[in-house]
């Protein structure tokens, strides 16, 4: 007996570690003991599985399904008011959102800039909303939220700011009346506005979480840099220059009359932007021409004196010459004539020969430079108005008589243009130098510089 029970150990082992031996047991009913043990094994194993499918019972029942999982929600579970028991993370999500809309509060907010004011409405916003955090932890008392996103209030405040945003507008001169008791019309500046687009934003976020239904816009104010004001007091004239002439015979009428025929051309073409050139031939036309107005009269042609379509507006060109060195402009193109002139300084004549010698200005300024001139009584009369540089008060021509030519035909003469400040010379610039034959009716002649 004793060896028999002591026995059953083994057998124990060899039914444990080998399935096939049970159905031996079934065939020895009177080997209760070892049946006994084997009985108890399969009861701890099943024990074992219990406790296993128990805990991921428990788990699943305290675990929330995952976005695409097949898991879904314990019965009786209500999350913000819907009942989701049964359904999936997606399938419950789905009924969430369509409710998500319903939980937008409704807006009417008012935006003030300065007198004018913007609504924005619950419309003017997207939103984002509390729907993965409730299905995370579903409950009956947790609340659908929404909530307007940073970029839709952003957009919504560049929108604000956008519209009202405007860069200074600087003052500038809308039309030139040459001689007229009010030469200029003006196009009146305007100060900008800024508004600081992210301030706004913080400010509409700020009235949304609150319930404020107002926000008052910080703005500031651009100053123009040219005001109406400024501009009118600094068009100034910046040079000018008179030379006369006479109507004594019928060739220094007709002489004259294309005087006034050049001058009346010029005046109309008179805005000289910064940086453009301006030329005389390109505001008169093809001065040879009788059907442009001009008449004959004495001309220079193949160095001899002779009768030609177009004489005598050489003194036209030569009198804004020297009026466009007072004014500072930049002299592009000169020539001086083949004798020196009587009614300007020696070296600071002009003349001009259409489609070959032209007279070319350029307005070297930041600020436009108008030209008016005419010719009243025999008088011609060239001057340019402007913004006068802060560099001089004064621009004073000067002329240098130069050395004969070797063989006794000709001479040179020389110009400048000096600057003064406060009664002191602060610059000087070379002007174009000038060469003349001899004239045998006049002989050497040179007239000494001063205004003309």
């Amino acid at each position: 007996m004793y060896a028999h029970n002591t026995a059953v150990p083994n057998r124990m082992i060899d039914i444990y570690s080998d399935s096939r031996m049970i159905a031996k047991e079934k065939k020895h009913p009177s080997r209760h003991f070892g049946k006994g043990v084997l009985i108890t094994g399969a009861a701890l194993v099943s024990a074992a599985a219990l406790g296993v499918i128990g805990w991921c019972v428990f788990q699943s029942m305290n675990a929330s399904p995952q976005p695409g999982s097949d898991a879904v929600y314990p019965a009786n579970t209500v999350a913000a008011g819907v009942n989701i028991s049964g359904k999936t993370y997606d399938e419950a999500k789905a009924l969430l959102a369509a409710r998500e809309r319903d939980a937008i509060r409704p807006v009417t907010l008012t935006v003030q800039v300065g007198d004018e004011t913007e609504t924005l409405t619950q419309d003017s916003f997207s939103y984002s909303f509390n729907t993965d955090d409730i299905l995370a932890h579903p409950s009956e008392e947790i609340t659908l939220i929404a909530k307007a996103t940073g970029s839709s209030v952003g957009k919504a405040a560049e929108t604000i700011a956008e519209k009202y945003d405007c860069e200074p507008e600087n003052a500038s001169v809308a039309a030139f009346h040459p001689f007229a008791q009010e030469r200029f019309e003006y196009h009146e500046s305007h100060d900008g506005l800024s508004i600081d687009a992210d301030d706004l934003a913080s400010k509409i976020e700020q009235a949304l979480e609150s319930g404020n239904d107002l926000v008052v816009t910080s703005t500031r104010t651009v100053p123009a840099e040219i005001t109406t004001e400024s501009l009118q007091s600094s068009m100034v004239l910046l040079g000018s220059c008179e030379t006369y002439t006479t109507t004594d015979t019928q060739d220094r009428i007709n002489a004259t009359h294309n005087m006034s025929v050049a001058l009346d051309a010029c005046n109309a073409n008179n805005e000289i932007l910064p940086g453009e050139i301006w030329s005389f031939n390109g505001c008169t036309g093809d001065s040879n021409l009788e059907s442009n107005g001009y008449l004959p009269a004495t001309v220079i042609s193949n160095g001899q004196y002779a009768n030609g379509v177009g004489g005598g507006i050489c003194q036209a060109s030569t009198t804004i010459y020297n009026a466009a060195l007072k004014a500072n402009l930049k002299v592009i193109d000169r020539t001086a004539h083949k004798w020196a002139s009587s009614y300007v300084p020696t070296g600071l004549d002009a003349t001009i020969d259409y489609g070959y010698l032209d007279l070319k200005l350029q307005n070297t300024s930041d600020t436009p430079v108008y030209l008016e001139c005419r010719l009243v009584d025999n008088t011609l009369y060239a001057a340019f108005w402007g913004v006068k540089s802060s560099e001089y008060d004064e621009v004073v021509l000067k002329n240098l008589d130069g050395a004969d030519d070797a063989d006794g035909a000709g001479y040179s003469v020389s110009a400048l243009r000096e600057y003064y400040k406060d009664g002191e010379k602060v610059a000087e610039e070379a002007l174009p130098d000038s060469h003349y034959d001899i004239d045998s009716s006049h002989g050497h002649s040179f007239n000494a510089a001063n205004d003309c």
